[in-house]
Order: structure tokens, then sequence, then C-alpha cells
């Protein structure tokens, strides 16, 4: 929200950059858990099973951690970006 001789308007560059971030979001599928419905815990059976198929190669866990750690530290960095770009155009409920 930006003010122009007083009155409340919506500052469009920050929604549009907003708009686009929430699109992104967007764009990303949910896998197909039907083959797992069956099972106790379906969504973490898939999860299992798509790990049980992936192959690590020269790949060790010290590696695996360090970019799960970083990919961890953009995700709060993103999710604290868009909050605070949310708060601004008053979309963000508090």
């Amino acid at each position: 929200m930006i003010e122009i001789e007083g009155i409340p308007r919506i500052n469009f560059a920050q929604w549009t950059r907003v708009y686009g971030r929430i699109k992104d979001v967007h764009r990303h599928k949910v896998p197909d858990l039907s083959g797992y419905r069956k099972q106790k815990a379906g969504a973490l059976a898939y999860l299992k099973d798509q790990l049980g198929h992936t192959p690590l190669g020269p790949i060790g866990d010290q590696d695996l951690q360090e970019h799960s750690s970083m990919l961890q530290q953009e995700g709060t960095s993103r999710r604290g970006c868009l909050n605070q770009q949310l708060d601004a155009v008053h979309m963000l409920d508090r």
C-alpha cells in the first residue's frame, strides 16, 4: 500500500512481484499418490519408495546433508521475503 495525496493506493509494482511468486509456487505439481493410498501412511510410503529408487552414486551422505541445509536456508529466506511482500500489500493475515 502506498499513499498518494493522502489516499491509500495499491502499489502495483509490489503486487506484480508478489503475484509472480505466488504463480511460481503453483507451477509445482502434487505427486500422484493413488498407488499408495491403501497403505497406512500413503505419503510416507510414496516418499520412501522414491528415495529407495534414488541412486546415490559418488555423492555421500554429507554432500546430501549440505545440499539439504542449503535448500532449507533458501526456503526460509524466500518465505520471509514473501511474507514481507504480502505484508506490504496487506495480504498477510496476522
